[in-house]
């Protein structure tokens, strides 16, 4: 049964980078799953130019204005329906939208 992967970046570039590997390794595994990625929008030349993803979409969040952002991304949540949510690094923000979207699985 194939499941809808959200995998949360929100700080650096260099540590962004880093986690990379995770959508790798989990279509490793899974490899019937949707990922998507939610990243600050200051990463978007990264994914614009990323080679051999296999992401299906990026969301992009502003960091400097949180409560415009915060219910932006509380929309597309509740729109895109996740089965899993990786928040490697958010704001604590972005982690009560994980909630209040009622992502059943939240890591």
């Amino acid at each position: 049964m194939s499941q809808k992967v959200l995998i949360a970046r929100c700080d650096r570039i260099g540590d962004l980078v880093l986690t990379f590997p995770m959508e790798t390794a989990w279509l490793a595994v899974y490899p019937q799953d949707q990922v998507q990625w939610l990243v600050t929008s200051s990463s978007r030349f990264l994914f614009e130019h990323q080679v051999g993803g296999r992401s299906q979409g990026v969301f992009y969040v502003n960091l400097n204005t949180p409560w415009v952002s915060f219910f932006e991304i509380l929309s597309w949540l509740r729109r895109e329906r996740f089965d899993l949510v990786f928040g490697v690094h958010v704001p604590w923000w972005v982690a009560l939208a994980f909630v209040m979207a009622a992502i059943p699985r939240r890591r």
